[in-house]
């Protein structure tokens, strides 16, 4: 089977990240699944503060991606880290 990470950084993301992020995940993860890949999303907060996710925006993208992890840095690290 092939197994693809998908690792996204997001740095105060905008009004409807969520929504964005859900409906282009959504359709990846049936095409893979057709062809019997998996897909395992992680969506990185780079130093954003909590508030700019709320639980009903990650469980939105949980249920688009399946697969999905959430990893939150303190300090914004940029793309090199």
């Amino acid at each position: 089977m092939i197994a693809v990470d998908l690792i996204l950084p997001i740095y105060r993301p905008h009004e409807k990240w969520a929504e964005h992020i859900a409906d282009a995940v959504a359709p990846l993860r049936r095409t893979f699944e057709e062809k019997g890949w998996s897909l395992h999303l992680y969506l990185i907060n780079d130093g954003s503060p909590e508030t700019c996710y709320p639980p009903d925006a990650l469980e939105k993208i949980r249920l688009a991606a399946g697969n999905f992890d959430f990893v939150s840095y303190e300090k914004n690290r940029g793309k090199g880290y």
